[in-house]
């Protein structure tokens, strides 16, 4: 699996099934980040042992992801590096400060990154 992501082969193989669907894929380099941007930082140094997929992939659609194609997540941090408190974990963008206050909660109340 990390070979396909590392070579490009699985997004090749996504924009296949986006396009068989009848999508588009946004060039990626000429999207702007939306503007209203939360940064998630370390709580304390460690290692972080769980990003729940689940939770990220709501808190994406909560600020504004797919529909806005440049509203979601950048994670900074994986599964497995160490972190020192302080250091940014992932970020939230969104088109408003509505969907961004409902993304930060639901980052905070779902807690799903874990640091060991």
């Amino acid at each position: 699996a990390r070979r396909l992501l590392h070579t490009g082969a699985a997004y090749g193989a996504m924009l296949k099934m986006v396009e068989a669907q009848g999508g588009k894929m946004p060039d990626p380099d000429s999207l702007k980040p939306a503007p209203f941007v939360h940064t998630f930082l370390a709580h304390k140094n460690g290692k972080i042992k769980t990003i729940e997929n689940t939770h990220i992939s709501k808190i994406a659609r909560l600020a504004g992801a797919p529909i806005d194609a440049d509203s979601g997540i950048l994670l900074h941090k994986h599964c497995g590096d160490q972190v020192k408190k302080g250091e940014p974990i992932m970020q939230i963008f969104a088109h408003s400060k509505t969907k961004l206050a409902y993304a930060i909660k639901a980052l905070r109340d779902l807690d799903g990154i874990v640091i060991v």
